[in-house]
């Protein structure tokens, strides 16, 4: 079961590599089909398996586009970060 640090911690993650997708995609004003993959390479590069190890980037992929899916289909409300790192961390198992 992750902490609620963990969730924080990857939260802001999340958080910051969408700052950065958007500043990468700045003539798009942040559009990209393939952003999950962006993001997971992004992830990896900044961090992420201090939370996940074990973590490649086809994985974080697949797991980023089905978060988003969900998050759609469930109409969550903000934060997404919060609900795709709770996926995330679920998905990888705590630890």
């Amino acid at each position: 079961m992750p902490t609620m640090s963990e969730l924080d911690e990857l939260a802001r993650l999340l958080s910051q590599t969408a700052e950065a997708h958007h500043r990468a995609f700045i003539s798009t004003d942040g559009f990209d089909p393939d952003w999950p993959s962006w993001y997971a390479t992004y992830l990896l590069e900044n961090g992420f398996d201090r939370f996940l190890r074990g973590a490649t980037a086809s994985k974080l992929t697949s797991i980023l586009s089905e978060a988003d899916r969900q998050h759609r289909a469930e109409g969550a409300p903000p934060p997404w970060e919060r609900y795709y790192a709770r996926l995330l961390l679920g998905a990888y198992g705590s630890g």
